[in-house]
């Protein structure tokens, strides 16, 4: 049996007043069967009021709702929902639905109403299929420039679930995703009016402005039964990470000083670790100021400074004077990186990784330590984090 029938042939007899609408209903059988504590689903927030009218008309079937909410049933709710409509109410249903509730009796009408509500869910669930003794090779697509825009964007990772979504074999980029509308295309207008509600639809809904890249997996739960919180989460996240994009891109186009990059090659070459120096004796040593919210990153940066700022000073020093570099147009460089970033109100964690991306991309350098102890002596430098309280 499917919900539709269950839902229309039970609010016959449980509520046939024109008071309560059929999606209204639907939503209220879904309520008195799952128990949901742990906090992931609202059925008033989560589910569209048109998905609820569109599943007790049968014009959707919940075979996209039904994996989201199987491990929520509790059969034990729905006896109690209906053993609380009274024994007129029950012997009508006893009438309605023996033929369709082996074993059901006029005394247990609530224990088998119960175990048929579950059934329908159960069976709306998409069956598992057994996995072939040999997996056949799966299609493997070359990502075409089409994608970039959006790859770019995403950075390569699936917005949902962080996943890789490309990869490259033998030279050549294999697309690990899906591109996806944001904002269903096929939607009725009242369905339509609630999605808006939360976020305005894109103008042009086959524009970029509504389409994502998403891992398969996440791609094609989205598309089963996407829900309005679960679009505008979406596009939150599209433009969150379309600002983030065009940044960096903003930034790559900062080009580091000529010079910098032998710096680096000193640094990656050491081959002993010079000696720590003693915080005490730095009268200006405020990297706790700069950094007072993130315990981790405060170290770190610490750590590379006391080990390795004196010895990359001198080394700007040195170069300066032979005509290689100018320290002040590498200092406004990183700084214009920083402060590009900083307006953005990213983390101070995502700045200083960026900032490190940036560094190696720029100077062509293979050595992560080395761009974090250069970005570090900029922190110190106050160039990057300042210290507002001491100026």
């Amino acid at each position: 049996m499917k919900f539709a029938e269950f839902a229309r042939r039970l609010k016959r007899i449980i509520s046939d007043s024109d008071s309560v609408s059929g999606g209204a209903f639907a939503k209220e059988l879904f309520k008195n069967i799952l128990d949901i504590k742990d906090g992931k689903l609202d059925l008033d927030m989560d589910v569209a009021s048109s998905s609820y009218r569109a599943y007790f008309r049968g014009d959707r079937d919940i075979t996209g709702f039904a994996p989201k909410i199987r491990k929520y049933v509790e059969p034990e709710l729905f006896y109690s929902y209906i053993d609380s409509q009274g024994e007129e109410a029950q012997h009508d249903i006893f009438k309605e639905f023996a033929a369709d509730c082996p074993g059901m009796t006029d005394r247990n009408v609530s224990e088998k109403m119960a175990e048929l509500f579950k059934k329908i869910i159960a069976d709306a669930c998409p069956v598992k299929k057994k996995r072939p003794a040999k997996k056949p090779p799966s299609k493997e697509e070359p990502i075409i420039e089409a994608d970039f825009v959006l790859l770019n964007e995403c950075g390569n990772k699936c917005p949902l679930c962080k996943s890789k979504l490309s990869e490259t074999k033998k030279g050549v980029p294999i697309r690990k995703f899906e591109r996806i509308f944001i904002f269903p295309l096929n939607l009725d207008t009242a369905e339509r009016a609630e999605f808006e509600e939360l976020e305005e639809a894109p103008a042009d809904l086959q524009s970029i402005d509504n389409q994502t890249l998403l891992c398969k997996k996440c791609a094609e739960l989205y598309q089963i039964d996407t829900t309005p919180s679960e679009y505008a989460n979406l596009m939150q996240l599209k433009r969150n990470l379309a600002y983030i994009a065009k940044l960096d891109a903003e930034v790559y186009d900062i080009n580091v000083e000529q010079g910098i990059d032998k710096i680096l090659d000193a640094l990656s070459g050491l081959k002993s670790v010079p000696e720590k120096e003693d915080k005490t004796k730095w009268e200006a040593f405020r990297v706790d100021k700069k950094i007072p919210d993130n315990i981790m990153l405060q170290d770190t940066v610490t750590d590379f400074v006391l080990k390795y700022y004196r010895y990359i000073e001198k080394q700007y020093k040195q170069r300066e004077r032979e005509g290689k570099l100018r320290f002040r147009k590498v200092k406004n460089e990183i700084s214009q990186c920083f402060e590009l970033y900083d307006e953005a109100e990213l983390a101070q964690k995502d700045i200083f990784n960026r900032l490190v991306v940036w560094l190696k991309e720029k100077t062509h350098c293979d050595d992560d330590v080395a761009c974090v102890a250069m970005v570090s002596f900029f922190v110190q430098n106050c160039e990057v984090f300042r210290d507002e309280t001491s100026e």
